[in-house]
């Protein structure tokens, strides 16, 4: 097998193996402070429900990249809870989902993922606690899934621990789910440029 063959071959594996994604980023700051999001974010391929943009600013915040206006729960609630959390729905399945929780203290900050828009089965989630009111705790939360995630929730788990605690969430960054055939065109233009040395 001639080298030339041999790369072809290998960007066919590798084509095949990692398919290629789009990562979207929302940093939430292109928002009116204490308005509800809705469908602001559609033309980029999300929605959202029980959510408003909000300006309130916590400790430590800059040393993890948030700032300016963050996410919240809607009518100005600082706590959104499992029977009533920020809801965010996809156009189209998406393979991973993070967000930012800030000012995370013992009730917690989590994100639960689902297989459909609309009821459909949980298939991941993840959370964080931090300790006290939460100033300055500021966990990533991620999930992941290969047959693609239709909506997450992300609230604060347990709001009863501490009366007085809330949390905000900011930096919202989900990842398309890869179309089967980008793989092949990328190994099609690998191929068609081998073709034409």
């Amino acid at each position: 097998m001639s080298r030339i063959s041999g790369f072809v071959w290998g960007a066919v594996l590798i084509g095949a193996a990692s398919p290629l994604y789009a990562a979207t980023v929302i940093d939430f700051d292109d928002g009116q402070d204490q308005t509800s999001v809705g469908d602001h974010y559609a033309p980029v391929g999300v929605r959202f429900e029980n959510a408003q943009w909000d300006d309130f600013v916590s400790p430590g915040e800059d040393l993890v990249g948030a700032g300016g206006l963050k996410l919240i729960g809607d009518f100005n609630s600082f706590r959104p809870s499992v029977s009533s959390p920020i809801v965010a729905i996809f156009a189209e399945p998406v393979s991973m989902v993070e967000v930012r929780g800030l000012n995370v203290g013992v009730g917690g900050a989590r994100i639960d993922a689902f297989d459909a828009p609309i009821g459909g089965n949980a298939i991941a989630a993840d959370e964080a606690f931090g300790v006290g009111l939460g100033p300055a705790n500021h966990p990533l939360l991620q999930v992941e899934s290969a047959e693609g995630i239709w909506r997450v929730h992300f609230y604060q788990p347990d709001y009863t621990i501490e009366p007085n605690d809330g949390i905000l969430f900011d930096n919202l960054t989900f990842v398309s789910v890869p179309e089967p055939a980008a793989g092949v065109l990328v190994v099609v233009g690998a191929m068609f440029a081998l073709r034409r040395r």
